[in-house]
Parts: C-alpha cells; structure tokens; sequence
C-alpha cells in the first residue's frame, strides 16, 4: 500500500497491491527493442517477468472507489499455469486502511482484461463487492460479453461478466463523466475499445491513472506500447496527451503493473 500526496483535504488516495502475475516479457514490452531492456528485468525460465497489479483508491467523503481489481483467485487452471498468479493480496490492503470488501461503494474498471477485473469474484465464484456499482464503458462491456475472434483471448472471465450482467449494479457511460467532484472518467481508445482512465483534478495539478495505457516506466515514451494493443496509432495519440497534460502542471501518473515505481511525477515543464 502506498498513499499518494495530495493537496486536496476531501479525499484520501492510495494504490494497493493486488498481487502479482507472470507476463511474457516479449508480449509486454512489445515494440521496446530487447537490447534496451533484458537486463533491467528478471525473466524465468519461460521468458517471463513478474508484473504487479497495481488498484487505485478513493476514499472521499461519502463513497469510497475502488479502480480496478486486479486478477484474484477466481482463475482456471489454464490461466493459472500461464500467468501464475499469486494469491490476491487486494482485500487485506484494502484492511490496512481500515476497510473491507462492504465498504466499497464504486468500482471503476479500466478494461474488463483479466487482471484488471478479475478480482470481483472469490474461489466460490461469488461476488465480493456486494454493494458497489460497477462503472464501465458500454463497448468495453458489450465487447466482453460478445467478443470477436480479435478480442477473445482477451475476454476470458465468462463467470466474471455474467455475474457483473445479471447480479451487480452497472452503470454503462459512454465516453467522459465526473463521478465526484473533480474525479472524471475519460474514454481513451488504443488498448482496447473502451478503456478508461480515472483523472483526479489536484488543485493546480492532475493525477492519472490509465490503466494499461502506462503499464510500467518502459512504458512512459508514448511510442513504446506492448504487443496487446488494438491501435497504437489511437494509444500513442492519447498517451502523448496525458504526458503533455502531466508536464505542463507537474502531475502525478500511476502504473498499472510496475511492482518497483508504482507512481510517476513529473517536474513542472515551463514553455518559453
């Protein structure tokens, strides 16, 4: 667990670990030419690195948000031996600020990808947070529940979706929404049709966090995307924005996967 500095005195942040899981670091750094990077990671014996997975909180007032949930234990046999999960670790970050699962009154998926959302359910294969809303884009939502032969692998959490579908509140936005006052959720095309980041308006500044938009710091430049985008065209485009955006007010930036750097500043950049 780790709280962010925040000069607003309305709400508390903090990014909490879900785990961990093994990624093929091929697959994950994508265009990132091998020589820059392989011995800046540990790889196993398959060739893969271990990724964190890295959940936002909010805590305001009167609702307390959580973004994203990382893989959690509800997981085949398939997905445990491809990516190895460790066991989920959300819900005793979640106690180390004094809540628990009934406490989480909003959930804002980035993408419905299985380590961002697959920690809604437990080994039994129920719902974990009962009473939360459940905050997705509807493309992001039809997309996983009526996958293409493009997006299939992709949307594997079938229990996940329908249990989201008949037996949770949803709320499906279409591009750009204010849940609280100054927490705003943006459509950002690229990794998938409907991820999503959360912006939180800092007095002067910003804080980001956009999912697998920024996965780890190899990921910063807007030009380096992993091989799972579906347009790295459209991610670069808003990558280069949220960057541009971070620079000009000294934001903050968290990433979705990185288990050393969790959270990213940046230096106030003062244009001539």
């Amino acid at each position: 667990m780790k709280k962010i500095d925040c000069k607003r005195d309305d709400i508390e942040l903090y990014v909490l670990s879900a785990g961990t899981y093994s990624a093929d670091a091929g697959a994950a750094m994508g265009v990132y030419p091998y020589k820059l990077w392989y011995d800046k990671v540990e790889l196993d014996e398959n060739y893969c690195i271990r990724m964190g997975l890295n959940c936002l909180l909010i805590k305001t007032a009167d609702a307390n948000i959580l973004v994203d949930t990382g893989i959690g234990d509800c997981t085949s046999d398939r997905q445990k031996k491809i990516y190895k999960p460790s066991p989920s670790t959300l819900l005793e970050e979640l106690n180390t600020v004094g809540l628990d699962n009934d406490d989480i009154d909003i959930i804002v998926f980035t993408h419905l990808h299985h380590d961002h959302a697959g920690g809604i359910l437990n080994e039994n294969k129920e719902l974990i947070f009962k009473n939360a809303k459940y905050i997705i884009q509807k493309i992001e939502f039809e997309t996983a529940l009526h996958p293409d032969l493009l997006n299939m692998a992709a949307y594997s959490l079938v229990d996940h979706y329908k249990m989201l579908s008949e037996n949770a509140v949803v709320e499906l936005i279409d591009g750009t929404k204010e849940i609280h006052s100054g927490i705003w959720i943006e459509k950002i095309e690229g990794h998938s049709l409907g991820m999503q980041l959360v912006k939180i308006v800092d007095d002067d500044n910003v804080i980001y966090f956009a999912g697998d938009a920024f996965p780890s710091k190899f990921h910063l430049p807007p030009a380096i995307t992993s091989a799972y985008e579906l347009s790295r065209k459209d991610l670069y485009l808003n990558k280069d924005k949220i960057i541009t955006d971070l620079k000009k007010c000294g934001g903050k930036l968290i990433l979705s996967h990185d288990r050393e750097e969790a959270v990213v500043e940046f230096q106030l950049t003062i244009d001539n």
